[in-house]
């Protein structure tokens, strides 16, 4: 458990840091193919736990760290499964929408309230006990997931589900946008 928390911590401190993502050793990774290693870790429990996963992939291409990207699928697909209810359900769903790539995760568990919400991007916040107290983790997941999208030149929203449960909305630019601008022009950030 030290050495994830050690490995989650070097992970948000390298994300955070402003040459998280060279330009020039970025390349085009599509966020749906991201979601299949994303499933395939998490199968198990998920189908230990009784939860329906619904998928709809379709081709979601943006620039970036491959590695750090893969994390950041990892992440929410992680947390969709094990901040769930038993016999719950989780959504994913990737496409392009206007300029951005999109990686959209959904799932069934407790209620949160819209204005804790916020609070699960900070490190170290689980959100409510009812949510975490039987799920191991350090609290790290979103803070991990916004570090890497922001560095991307993305955004990662968040909102409650009617009923329990978190939506995850990630957008990237499409291939050509940010990263290249930020090669471009460093202080945009």
């Amino acid at each position: 458990r030290a050495d994830d928390l050690i490995a989650g911590l070097l992970l948000l401190a390298r994300s955070e840091a402003p040459s998280a993502v060279d330009p020039t050793a970025a390349r085009t990774v599509d966020l749906a193919d991201l979601v299949v290693p994303a499933l395939a870790a998490m199968r198990a429990e998920a189908t230990r736990r009784g939860l329906r996963v619904r998928e709809q992939r379709a081709p979601a291409p943006t620039v970036g760290d491959p590695v750090l990207l893969e994390r950041v699928a990892g992440n929410l697909v992680e947390n969709a499964v094990r901040h769930n209810v038993p016999a719950g359900w989780v959504e994913i769903r990737t496409g392009v929408r206007g300029a951005s790539a999109e990686l959209y995760v959904s799932s069934g568990g407790p209620e949160i309230a819209p204005e804790r919400v916020e609070e699960l991007f900070e490190p170290f916040r689980r959100g409510p006990v009812a949510r975490t107290a039987d799920t191991p983790g350090s609290g790290l997941g979103l803070s991990i997931v916004r570090a890497v999208v922001q560095a991307h030149g993305g955004t990662v929203v968040a909102e409650p589900v009617a009923g329990g449960g978190l939506t995850v909305v990630v957008r990237l630019p499409a291939p050509g946008g940010a990263l290249r601008d930020r090669a471009e022009h460093p202080d945009s950030r």
